[in-house]
């Protein structure tokens, strides 16, 4: 039966095979490809060929123009007027002149060179160009080395003695001695609106042709559009191949014929070579579509059946596949609902092929799936439900950085979301090497009272931190015996140790009890683990911020210990000094006595001012227990017997502050008054304190250096902190100094905001 069945089956590589001509296709394809491409190709080829034929026979029609229009007057020259070599040059010009086609074919003027260049006789008649040196022209030299039967054609210029922009022909005058006497200079105009004989005569020759003659210097002689007559063509980006080619008698002399870069035009080219290395170019455009005209119905039915030869086979193959493949379609839709979480799906197919074997498979596979994916919706559960722990966790943790509120709070939740019935928490005191408790719950008064201090040895604590980071047991276990008793007096079961780190050193322990018998599993073990690994995150914090607090505090310490060295300590001995020596100077000068008496007077009240500034430093909130002018009073004695530098205090009005305002206002003063004493070099300091009730004013003034504050970095100074406790209270702060002038800070503040932009507007 089985045998039989195999002989009836057959392959479905074997029916893909059969019903497949993709290889056929694609030779098919190919020799389309190759057939076209080598039609285009030969067409494309043929037509480069005619064009230079044609390029060359309008090359020949330019010929016949120039022949056409300046053989009257130069044949007439050369076999009427150079042929007797006797005649002086000025002689032979002036019969030339007779010729009545002269300024019709020469419509640019006539001009006569002597040997040396120089002009020596013009027609018409143009006295001022008499005299001039015209032998740097190409003309000239072009004419020189002829032998006087030679037109010598130069380059378009712009120096025409009648119209701007000529071409000149330039014949070279010679006597019976074969000697150089001067050259003939012929100008026919080059105009852009295309009225002169030469441009009528092409154009009559030309006809509709597009047809562009190019001197060796890209300017039009001839174009089929006269505006761009005369005009440098080096700007047309479609004739760029022509423009950069130079002739070359050792190689091909023309560029070859090209397409234009749109495709639309075929550009053939022919070099007519002249004297000097000068040359024309003439230039034809042939519409590529009127080239491929003739052709045009050939392509069309060699594409047709090339197409056909295509997609027939591809008719035929997408018929046969889309047999073959119908239970595919249904494999594919059962797949579709897998995808979408849809399992279970069973697939029947009795091809009597592979997608037989392939449908049994996929039955398999479905079933495989549906038991995994159930697997796997547990286990994003149990994670989900972890990280929801660690989440919780450290939210408690997280909200001080007080270590007994971490370890009290951190513990609460420990015990509430992993279903445990109680917990503690102690730290290590190192120097009574005591575990300390700083948290519990969940226990009895009388355990948590027993436990409060724990001995190393009670701990199975080491040092060097080779412990487990979580441990579970059951009590019964327990090595220490007073402690096994203790917690089966709580009716605890199993316990749970998290160990605590800082900085990689066990630190404390956060101990869980749970008072039935279960032990933990191995999810259970992992999710305690991260949780002791959270918490000794938090610990850290905790630790560094104490550490931290106590860092600012001996910092604080340190600066205040300075401060009264620098300031009161040398004041008062600067005092002590004075007062050991008064008595003697009253005995002998009374004067300078009485002078020491004040300056003793004046060191001691300056010494009392800078401990009660000390002493505000100390305790900042009494800054704002005292009025702002008793500060500013203070300030100034301090400063005073600081520096010995006289300051002016006025004090107008009196008023209270919110504490902040107040604050701000004190260190602003502070601040100025630093900068004073210490850069300003001043004389003498005034501070001037106006206080209303809608708004208070502060000024600093001395007569010292100045600054000038566009050179001066913001940060210099104290000048960014003084703007921002003044942008704090939304006060004004101005700093007005030059060099020289002395410094002026004003700090004002308003009730009111708007009140410091009304007085601006003032």
């Amino acid at each position: 039966m089985n045998e039989s069945k195999s002989k009836n089956r057959r392959s479905i590589k074997t029916k893909i095979i059969t019903w497949s001509f993709v290889p056929t296709i694609i030779i098919l394809i190919s020799v389309a490809l190759v057939t076209f491409y080598s039609y285009q190709k030969v067409t494309e080829d043929l037509v480069f060929s005619q064009s230079n034929e044609v390029a060359n026979y309008m090359s020949d029609k330019s010929r016949q123009v120039f022949a056409e229009i300046y053989n009257p007057v130069l044949l007439d020259f050369i076999f009427n007027l150079d042929f007797d070599k006797s005649l002086p040059l000025l002689e032979r010009a002036e019969k030339l002149q007779l010729n009545p086609l002269l300024l019709y074919v020469f419509d640019g003027g006539m001009v006569v060179l002597d040997e040396e260049g120089k002009v020596t006789y013009t027609v018409p008649e143009i006295p001022e160009l008499i005299g001039e040196d015209w032998s740097d022209r190409d003309y000239f030299a072009g004419a020189r080395i002829g032998n006087g039967a030679n037109a010598a054609t130069g380059r378009i210029r712009e120096d025409g003695p009648l119209y701007p922009v000529v071409l000149p022909i330039s014949l070279g005058m010679f006597d019976e001695h074969n000697e150089f006497i001067g050259v003939i200079v012929f100008f026919s105009a080059i105009k852009p609106d295309g009225n002169t004989p030469l441009y009528l005569a092409m154009k009559a020759k030309f006809m509709d042709e597009n047809v562009i003659i190019m001197d060796a210097g890209h300017r039009a002689l001839y174009h089929y559009d006269p505006t761009y007559v005369g005009r440098n063509l080096s700007d047309q980006d479609y004739l760029a191949p022509v423009i950069n080619f130079k002739p070359d008698a050792n190689k091909e002399n023309r560029p070859a014929s090209y397409r234009s870069p749109d495709g639309s035009t075929v550009i053939s080219t022919s070099v007519e070579p002249l004297l000097l290395n000068n040359y024309w170019m003439v230039i034809k455009e042939q519409a590529w579509k009127d080239l491929m005209a003739p052709s045009l119905s050939y392509r069309r039915l060699l594409i047709i059946l090339l197409t056909a030869g295509v997609l027939i086979p591809i008719g035929v193959v997408t018929y046969g596949v889309r047999h073959l493949t119908q239970p595919i379609d249904q494999m594919i839709n059962a797949a579709r609902e897998i995808a979408d979480g849809r399992f279970g799906q069973k697939i029947d197919a009795n091809s009597g092929d592979e997608l037989e074997d392939l449908a049994v498979q996929f039955n398999k596979m479905s079933t495989q799936l549906a038991q995994s994916y159930a697997t796997l919706e547990q286990r994003v559960e149990d994670r989900t439900r972890e990280l929801a722990t660690i989440n919780e966790i450290t939210k408690v943790v997280s909200r001080t950085l007080n270590i007994e509120e971490v370890l009290q709070r951190a513990l609460e939740k420990t015990v509430e979301i992993t279903n445990m019935d109680a917990g503690n928490a102690y730290r290590l005191n190192p120097d009574s090497k005591m575990m300390v408790l700083l948290a519990h719950t969940g226990f009895s008064e009388e355990y948590v009272n027993k436990y409060r201090y724990l001995p190393l040895d009670m701990t199975n604590y080491q040092e060097d931190g080779k412990m487990p980071e979580v441990f579970v047991n059951y009590v019964d276990a327990h090595s220490i015996p007073v402690i096994r008793e203790s917690l089966k007096k709580e009716g605890v079961h199993v316990i749970v140790r998290l160990l605590l780190w800082f900085k990689n050193r066990p630190v404390g322990f956060i101990g869980l009890a749970k008072r039935t018998p279960e032990l933990l599993t191995e999810n259970e073990i992992d999710v305690f683990k991260t949780i002791g690994r959270q918490i000794s995150v938090a610990i850290e914090n905790s630790i560094l911020y104490e550490q931290a607090e106590e860092t600012a505090a001996l910092a604080e310490r340190n600066r205040l210990a300075r401060e009264l060295h620098d300031a009161v300590s040398q004041t008062l001995f600067s005092a002590s000094l004075i007062a050991e020596v008064l008595p003697q100077l009253y005995e002998f000068n009374p004067e300078e006595g009485q002078k020491r008496t004040q300056e003793l007077r004046r060191l001691a009240r300056g010494a009392l001012a800078e401990m009660r500034t000390l002493l505000m430093e100390l305790r900042p909130a009494a800054l704002t227990q005292v009025s702002l002018a008793e500060l500013l009073q203070q300030l100034c004695e301090a400063a005073v017997g600081r520096s010995q530098l006289p300051i002016k205090l006025s004090i107008e009005g009196d008023r209270d502050y919110p504490p902040d305002v107040q604050v701000a206002l004190y260190r602003i003063t502070q601040e100025a008054l630093n900068n004073v004493i210490k850069y300003a070099h001043a004389k003498e300091v005034r501070l001037e304190l106006l206080q209303t009730d809608s708004f208070v004013e502060i000024a600093v003034r001395d007569d010292g250096i100045g600054f000038d504050r566009s050179s001066v970095p913001a940060n210099h100074f104290g000048l960014k902190i003084m703007q921002e406790r003044a942008e704090a209270i939304g006060a004004e702060l101005q700093i007005v100094s030059t060099p020289g002038s002395g410094s002026h800070v004003t700090v004002t503040w308003c009730d009111n905001p708007d009140c410091l932009e009304d007085e601006e507007d003032e």
